[in-house]
């Protein structure tokens, strides 16, 4: 499975449209490893973003989202000390993919909508 991120030349973003789909339990050296180094989300609800775009398009984020210091200030975790981390895309195939390249280095949950009608 071939993919690129950010840090990849000839990269291009294809991540809009995206939205919350899963989870990952990872330690921030574990993603550094696998996508390199993040991406700035938009300073201010995230603090690190990986963009992850496969080869067939499909595309999948990996964000903090509210619990770093862009948000919280003092209170907030520093991007190395998160060890979940939010996983956006536009369909949940994108989190087998992940599975794969996590391996035992991560585990992947599906974010599963609770609203009420």
């Amino acid at each position: 499975m071939k993919f690129k991120t950010h840090n990849d030349e000839g990269f291009i973003d294809n991540s809009c449209g995206s939205h919350l789909i899963g989870y990952v339990d990872a330690d921030y050296s574990a993603l550094v490893n696998l996508f390199g180094k993040p991406t700035l989300y938009d300073n201010y609800k995230s603090d690190a973003e990986w963009i992850i775009n496969f080869d067939d398009n499909a595309c999948a984020t990996i964000y903090n989202y509210k619990n770093g210091t862009n948000y919280l200030g003092p209170e907030g975790k520093q991007a190395f000390e998160i060890t979940e981390w939010n996983i956006g895309g536009r369909n949940k195939e994108v989190l087998n993919r992940l599975r794969m390249i996590f391996g035992n280095q991560g585990n992947v949950k599906t974010f599963e909508f609770m609203g009420g009608a």
